[in-house]
């Protein structure tokens, strides 16, 4: 589903404007940016938890050359579908 079609989608739900829709989307965007750079979870009712871990620097060989690599740290964002979603869909 694109963007314009779940916006169309809430705004046969709701009844309020797709302008409005756009606002609310957008700035639950930013809400979720701002608390996963804090490194807190997420919980959207009814879909599911968002939360971010890290992954630890790690040297990695090259299968070519086998010459030595290094991966920096970095931060991955997880998902986790909530039960009554999952429940649903089967």
């Amino acid at each position: 589903m694109k963007i314009w079609e779940l916006i169309t989608a809430i705004w046969k739900e709701v009844g309020i404007t797709k302008v409005e829709i756009t606002g609310v989307l957008s700035t639950l965007s930013k809400v979720i940016e701002k608390e996963l750079i804090k490194k807190e979870k997420i919980t959207i009712p009814w879909v599911g938890i968002l939360s971010t871990w890290e992954v630890a620097a790690r040297t990695w060989r090259n299968p070519q050359t086998w010459e030595p690599l290094e991966i920096w740290a970095y931060t991955k964002i997880k998902f986790k579908p909530l039960k009554s979603l999952k429940d649903s869909i089967k």
